[in-house]
């Protein structure tokens, strides 16, 4: 489920998403209030879309509060923004922070996926449907 935000103009919001343990990436769909995403737009590459929004995201895995100083990346008005764990193919961290700011104002929702995650989840639901079928009929 979409989390809307309403960032003031001139200010930010700090956010804290756990991922200890979950498959990497870690990808953050943003809906601008006066633009849908597009089927196109999920299936784009790595490479950030940007639109001429002034939505500034700041994120990091080891600082709570990021900063352009501190921080493990910045990305200007995209539509996706995929973060790798650090040297893994899991997160190996409790959280990674995010600080979203502003100039002009921007309402969106935001949308988090661990893609690689949810494909083991489902695998590993059919293995315990397919155990649990086999015993039935045993």
């Amino acid at each position: 489920m979409p989390t809307q935000v309403d960032i003031v103009e001139g200010t930010f919001q700090m956010f804290k998403i756990e991922t200890r343990k979950l498959l990497s990436p870690l990808k953050l769909y943003i809906t601008y209030k006066d633009r849908e995403i597009t089927q196109s737009d999920l299936e784009q590459s790595n490479e950030p879309k940007k639109l001429n929004k002034d939505l500034r995201i700041l994120y990091s895995q080891t600082i709570p509060k990021p900063e352009e100083y501190n921080c493990d990346g910045v990305a200007d008005g995209v539509l996706c923004l995929t973060i790798e764990a650090s040297d893994e193919r899991v997160f190996n961290r409790d959280y990674v922070y995010l600080k979203l700011s502003t100039v002009d104002g921007c309402q969106a929702s935001l949308k988090l996926a661990f893609p690689k995650q949810d494909v083991f989840d489902n695998k590993q639901n059919k293995a315990f449907e397919s155990q649990d079928e086999e015993a039935t009929n045993a």
